[in-house]
C-alpha cells in the first residue's frame, strides 16, 4: 500500500520512540527506506538505508536498492557504485549484470570497462538490445570504421530480424556513407515483408529514404519504369504513414502527412504511364492511391471532429462525400495478366497487395457508409453526394483539411475529378462480405479488427449474430472444425467452434457495453468509428487469449513466452467452453446457444445433399446442446434465488441484465426442448421421449409424435426379408406406435386450445391426416384380403379412430378427458371419418363382388 510522506513520517516517529537500541533503530532503516521510496522521498529513504547498511555491509539487496534510490534521483554514476558493490557479494544477480551495463551506455567511461561489461552482459544476455546498445558506444568511441558498424549490426539482426530500430540504423548508416541504392534496396527487400505494418517510424524511415533516392538519382528520368517503381513505393509507405498517424499522432502531424500523400499522388499522377504489364498495374496503383487519398481525408476530417476541431455537424457531410468517393475506387482485379505473370524478383511487393490493400480500404468506407444510412436515413448519402461532391464541395474538404492559407498550387484533393463524377454506386452487401473477408485477413493476430466487423453487422436489437465461420476459417484454415472433447481446455484440442465461440461472445458483450455506456454523442456522432479512430473494442484479456491463439497456430509464439501462452489458451479454452468456474452469464451461454443453433439451420440451407453438410450440422447441434445443457443447471439455481459463483474478472464482462424470473421457464423449455430433439436425432429415443413426457408444451407433443413415426418406420424397414409371423408382429407394433404418434398429436392440439393461429396447428392438423392416411391404407389392405368371412376391419382397434381407452402418446391413462381434450379427439376424428367410409365403401363393393362370382 502506498502512504503519503506525511504517513510515513508519522510511521517512523512511532517506531523510533518504541525502539531505543541504536541497533535495532539501524535495522529498521531498510523497511522505513522502502515506505520513504513509496512516497518518493528518496533522501530521507537513503538517510535511514545508509544506516542499515552501516551494520548491515554484507546484505547485497540493501546496496542493490540503495543503487536504486540513486538511479531515481538521476546519480547513475553512484547507482553504479552501488550495483557493483552489491554485485561483488552476491554475483548470481544476472538481471543486475544487465542494469549496469544498461547504466554504462549512458555514464562516461573508458572503452576498456565499457567492453569487460559489455562481455559479462553478452555472455548472460546474447543479443541482447543493451548489450547491443553498449557495443555500439563502445565502437563509437573508439572510431571503428562503417564496416565494423554494419557487422556489428548485421551481427544484432541476425539475431533479432524482427527489430524496426536495427534495420532503421543499417539504412542510416547506408545514407551517412552515401550508400543511397543500398538503402533503397533494403527498404524494399524488408517492406516485402511487411513485418513493419504496424510501425510509423519505420514508415517514416522508408518514405525518406525513397524521397531522397528519388531526389538524387542522377541522370533524372522522370517517365523511365525506375520513376514509376519508385512512386510506387513512395505512396505506399506515405499511405501507410497517414494510416499509423491518424491513430498515434495528433491532428497537426497527421495533417502534415496527409499534404505530403497528396502533392506526391498529383506529381505520380502527371508521369506517363508505361507500356504493357507495367503500364496496367501503374493505372491500377493510381485508382488504389486515389481511393486511399479520400479515404485518409475523410478519416482525419472525423479526428478533428473527434476531438473538438470540427463539430459533428459541419464534419459528417463532408466525411460521406470523401468515403463516397473513395469508395468508386474499386479493388484490382487479380485473375488480370499483369497479376499473374508479374516478375516475383522484383522490388516491388506481389502485385496481390493492391487488391488486399483496396479490400480492407472498401470494407472500412462501405461499413461506415451503411451505418450512416442507418443512422441519418436512406437517402443521406444521396443528399451528400448532390451537395458536396462538386468542385465547391472539393475545396471546402481541403482547406477543412489543411487551412485556409495553406498554398494550393499542388494538390491532387484540389484538382481530380474524381470527387465531382456523377455515377457514384452505393456499398453492396454481397461485396461488403467479401470485402470482410479479405480485410480479416489483414491483421490476423489482431482481434480489434474482428470485433470492429462483428459490430457491423450485428447490434443490440439483433437476436442472432450473423455467422463468423468465414473470417475464422481464413484466419485458421488448417484448424479442426470440431472436437469430441468439450470438458477440459487442452491446447491441442482447440478447434474452429471454439474460435467461432469466442467471437461471438466478445462480439455480444462489446454491443452490450456500447448500448449501456452513457456516453454524450454529439448530434450526427458515429457510435462506431473507422479503425484508426476506433478505442478498444474488446478487453485486454480477450486481446492476450486471440493473441496467443493465433501466435500458437501460426507457430510465431517466441521461445521464452510459449508456456505463458499456452497457459493463456487453456484458460480461455476453460471460459469459452463452460468448465469449471467460467464465469459465462446465462443470457451469454443461451445466446451461444441459439446462435449455435441458428448456424444449423444455415448449414441445412446450403446445400439439398444431407452427406455435405451432416458432419459439420452435427457439430453445430452438438456445441449448442452443450452451451444449453450448461446453462440449465444455472437457470435452475437462479430460479431458485441461489447464488451463482463467478470469478473475480470474468473473460466476458457481465454486461447483462439478470434473468427475469417470469422468463426462466420459458428458457428451460427451450433448452429441454432442444436436447430431447438431439437425443432423438441421434438415436437415443427413449431418453428424448422422457424429456419430452416432462414438458407441458404443444412443441413437445409434437416431438414425441415425430420420435414415434420414426420409431414406427424403423419396424417396416427390410420387413420383406422376415417369416410371416414377424412380419406380423412387425405391422402390429408399427401400427401400435404409429396410434402413439396421432395420440400426441391429439395431446398438441388439446394443448393449442382454441387458438387456431398458433404456427403448429395447420402442421399438426396435417400430420394427424397423414397418419390417419397411413392407418387407413393398412386396413385397406386387410380389407383386400377379405373371402367372405368377418371383417377384421371391425375389430381392429387401431386402424380407425384412437380408441377411447387407449393410453396416452405420453405414457399416461387419460381417466375423465377435459372438454378441450374431447374437442381435440373430434378433431381428429374429423379427419379420419371420410377415409373410414372410403375404406368400408370399398370393403362392402368387396363383398358383393365376391357373392355374385
Amino acid at each position: 500500500m502506498i502512504r503519503s510522506k506525511r504517513e510515513v513520517d508519522k510511521h517512523v516517529a512511532r517506531v523510533e520512540r518504541n525502539v531505543q537500541n541504536p541497533r535495532e533503530r539501524a535495522l529498521k532503516g531498510y523497511g522505513i527506506a522502502r515506505l520513504y521510496f513509496e512516497a518518493k522521498d528518496y533522501d530521507q529513504a537513503r538517510k535511514y538505508l545508509a544506516a542499515y547498511i552501516g551494520v548491515s555491509d554484507s546484505d547485497a539487496k540493501a546496496h542493490r536498492f540503495m543503487g536504486q534510490l540513486w538511479e531515481a534521483s538521476q546519480e547513475l554514476g553512484k547507482a553504479l557504485g552501488c550495483y557493483k558493490r552489491s554485485l561483488e557479494i552476491s554475483p548470481a544477480q544476472k538481471d543486475l549484470v544487465l542494469k549496469v551495463a544498461e547504466l554504462y551506455c549512458s555514464v562516461e567511461e573508458d572503452a576498456q570497462r565499457l567492453q569487460y561489461w559489455a562481455d559479462q552482459a553478452g555472455a548472460l544476455f546474447p543479443g541482447h538490445p543493451t548489450v547491443f546498445q553498449l557495443k555500439e558506444r563502445i565502437l563509437t568511441k573508439q572510431g571503428g570504421s562503417a564496416d565494423d558498424m554494419e557487422d556489428l549490426i548485421g551481427e544484432q539482426m541476425a539475431a533479432h530480424p524482427k527489430d524496426a530500430h536495427l534495420h532503421i540504423r543499417l539504412i542510416k548508416l547506408y545514407q551517412d556513407n552515401g550508400r543511397l541504392a543500398e538503402a533503397h534496396d533494403h527498404c524494399t527487400s524488408v517492406e516485402r515483408t511487411r513485418v513493419f505494418r504496424d510501425n510509423a517510424e519505420w514508415y517514416t524511415c522508408m518514405a525518406n529514404t525513397i524521397q531522397t533516392y528519388l531526389d538524387q538519382r542522377t541522370p533524372p528520368s522522370p517517365d523511365s519504369d525506375d520513376t514509376h517503381m519508385l512512386y510506387i513505393q513512395l505512396l505506399s509507405a506515405l499511405a501507410g504513414l497517414v494510416r499509423l498517424k491518424l491513430a498515434q499522432t495528433s491532428i497537426s502531424q497527421t495533417s502534415h502527412v496527409l499534404r505530403r500523400f497528396d502533392r506526391c499522388l498529383l506529381t505520380a499522377s502527371h508521369l506517363t504511364a508505361p507500356g504493357g504489364n507495367e503500364g496496367e498495374e501503374w493505372r491500377a496503383v493510381l485508382e488504389e492511391m486515389t481511393g486511399q487519398a479520400y479515404w485518409l481525408a475523410g478519416t482525419l476530417l472525423l479526428k478533428q471532429a473527434q476531438q473538438g476541431q470540427l463539430t459533428w455537424t459541419d464534419a459528417m457531410p463532408l466525411v460521406t462525400a470523401c468515403y463516397l468517393v473513395s469508395y468508386q475506387s474499386a479493388a484490382a482485379d487479380t485473375r488480370s495478366p499483369w497479376v499473374t505473370t508479374t516478375d516475383p524478383a522484383r522490388q516491388l511487393p506481389p502485385p496481390t497487395c493492391w487488391h488486399d490493400m483496396a479490400c480492407c480500404r472498401l470494407s472500412q468506407v462501405g461499413h461506415m457508409l451503411e451505418s450512416l444510412q442507418v443512422d441519418q436515413g436512406s437517402d443521406w448519402v444521396v443528399d451528400c453526394q448532390l451537395k458536396f461532391c462538386n468542385p465547391q464541395g472539393r475545396e471546402r474538404v481541403f482547406y477543412v483539411l489543411f487551412g485556409y492559407g495553406t498554398d494550393n498550387s499542388r494538390s491532387f484533393l484540389l484538382t481530380s475529378d474524381s470527387f465531382t463524377r456523377q455515377d457514384m454506386e452505393l456499398p453492396d452487401t454481397d461485396d461488403l462480405i467479401q470485402y470482410d473477408i479479405v480485410a480479416v485477413q489483414d491483421q490476423p493476430g489482431e482481434l480489434q479488427p474482428v470485433v470492429w466487423l462483428g459490430l457491423q453487422w450485428f447490434s443490440s436489437e439483433d437476436n442472432i449474430q450473423p455467422d463468423c465461420g468465414l473470417w475464422v476459417s481464413q484466419l485458421f484454415p488448417n484448424l479442426q472444425f470440431t472436437t469430441a472433447d468439450l470438458k477440459t481446455g487442452n491446447p491441442l484440442t482447440v478447434c474452429l467452434l471454439d474460435i467461432q465461440a469466442f467471437v461471438y461472445a466478445t462480439v455480444h458483450t462489446s454491443t452490450l457495453q456500447l448500448h449501456q455506456e452513457n456516453i454524450p454523442y454529439g448530434q450526427m456522432e458515429p457510435r462506431i468509428l473507422p479503425l484508426p479512430l476506433s478505442r478498444y473494442l474488446c478487453s485486454e484479456a480477450q486481446r492476450d487469449w486471440w493473441s496467443a491463439t493465433y501466435r500458437l497456430y501460426a507457430g510465431t509464439a517466441e521461445m521464452g513466452t510459449l508456456a505463458k501462452q499456452k497457459l493463456t489458451l487453456q484458460r480461455g479454452l476453460e471460459v469459452v467452453r463452460g468448465v469449471g468456474n467460467h464465469g459465462l452469464h446465462a443470457n451469454l451461454l443461451v445466446h451461444l446457444a441459439e446462435v449455435f443453433a441458428a448456424r444449423m439451420g444455415e448449414v441445412q440451407e446450403s446445400s439439398e445433399q444431407p452427406w455435405f453438410y451432416k458432419e459439420q450440422w452435427s457439430a453445430l447441434q452438438e456445441r449448442s446442446a452443450h452451451y444449453w445443457s450448461t446453462v440449465i443447471p444455472i437457470l435452475q439455481r437462479l430460479q431458485q434465488n441461489l447464488t451463482v459463483l463467478v470469478p473475480k474478472d470474468p473473460l466476458f464482462p457481465h454486461l447483462h441484465q439478470d434473468v427475469p424470473v417470469s422468463k426462466i421457464p420459458e428458457l428451460l423449455e427451450e433448452g429441454r426442448l432442444f436436447l430431447a430433439q438431439t437425443a432423438a436425432q441421434q438415436g437415443r429415443s427413449e431418453e428424448a421421449i422422457q424429456m419430452l413426457r416432462g414438458m407441458n408444451t404443444p412443441e413437445a407433443a409434437r416431438h414425441m409424435a415425430q420420435i414415434y413415426k420414426v420409431l414406427a418406420n424403423q419396424q417396416l424397414e427390410h420387413i420383406e426379408d422376415a417369416d410371416d409371423e414377424e412380419e406380423q408382429q412387425r405391422r402390429l407394433e408399427w401400427e401400435s406406435l404409429l396410434t402413439k404418434a396421432r395420440n400426441c398429436l391429439t395431446l398438441a392440439l388439446e394443448r393449442i386450445g382454441e387458438n387456431k393461429d398458433n404456427p403448429l396447428y395447420v402442421s399438426i392438423m396435417k400430420e394427424l391426416q397423414s397418419i390417419n392416411e397411413d392407418l387407413g391404407k393398412a386396413q385397406d389392405q386387410l380389407a383386400d384380403k377379405l373371402d367372405g368371412g368377418g371383417s377384421p376391419l371391425l375389430t381392429s382397434s387401431t386402424a380407425g379412430s384412437p380408441p377411447q381407452h387407449a393410453a396416452r402418446g405420453d405414457g399416461h391413462s387419460p381417466g375423465l378427458e377435459s372438454p378441450s381434450s374431447v374437442a381435440a379427439q373430434l378433431k381428429a376424428l374429423t379427419l379420419d371419418n371420410s377415409r373410414l367410409l372410403e375404406t368400408c365403401t370399398r370393403s362392402e363393393q368387396r363383398v358383393e363382388q365376391l357373392t355374385e362370382q
